[in-house]
């Protein structure tokens, strides 16, 4: 059975969260239309 694109998505971000890997997106918009802030500081919060 073949995986639709988002369930492979899924899998993908999932096993990145799970190994801590920082994804990004560069330009990126938010639902209003403006530029993603890529400058955030990661957290050291533990997952």
């Amino acid at each position: 059975m073949p995986l639709t694109i988002p369930v492979s998505a899924h899998a993908i971000a999932r096993a990145s969260y799970l190994k801590r890997e920082h994804l990004a997106t560069p330009g990126a918009i938010d639902e209003t239309g403006q530029l993603l802030d890529l400058a955030q500081p990661e957290s050291d919060e533990k997952f």
